[in-house]
């Protein structure tokens, strides 16, 4: 299975960016806020984390909406082969979109080792139970130990996504 249409428009809905003009500019994920120095948070055009500063010095006079793309489709790919391959294959595409939006913004390693949510999809078989899966996705609100409201609200987006097939515009 591969991520819809509409889950990767959602999916830069919900990773938003901080552009100028034609151009994307680094920001920090955490505030959404333009920055001009690296941190580990820093990102560019729909989620893709600089993970060095030599690769921010790169960014900061900023890309073009077509290099925003190309980043986004390079990170997606890797996000959307490791679901297809972990997640099981009874998944439907709304809830196949919203675990690989939800994998895309909390990294693989994260989501493979720590998230409950990917253990209760992959070792649960039989009598799932919604409220359990629904607690665990939302779980994953903070940053640094500090809950933030625009990760409540996207954690919200991606749930209704899963559960509901409500995708964004």
């Amino acid at each position: 299975m591969k991520i819809s249409k509409e889950g990767i428009n959602s999916l830069m809905t919900l990773e938003g960016k901080v552009k100028s003009g034609e151009l994307h500019f680094p920001y920090s994920d955490k505030t959404g806020k333009r920055v001009h120095e690296w941190s580990k948070d820093s990102t560019i055009g729909y989620g893709h984390l600089i993970r060095t500063p030599e690769e921010f010095d790169k960014f900061i006079g900023g890309i073009g909406e077509e290099e925003a793309i190309n980043l986004k489709n390079n990170d997606l790919q890797k996000f959307n082969s490791f679901c297809e391959t972990k997640l099981p294959e009874t998944l439907s595409q709304n809830e196949f979109d919203a675990c690989v939006i939800f994998c895309y913004n909390i990294g693989l390693h994260e989501f493979e080792h720590n998230s409950s949510v990917f253990k209760w999809l992959t070792k649960v078989k039989e009598g799932r139970n919604f409220t359990c899966l629904e607690d665990a996705w939302k779980a994953y609100r903070k940053q640094d130990g500090v809950v933030l409201q625009g990760l409540v609200n996207r954690r919200r987006k991606e749930w209704h996504m899963f559960i509901d097939g409500e995708y964004l515009a």
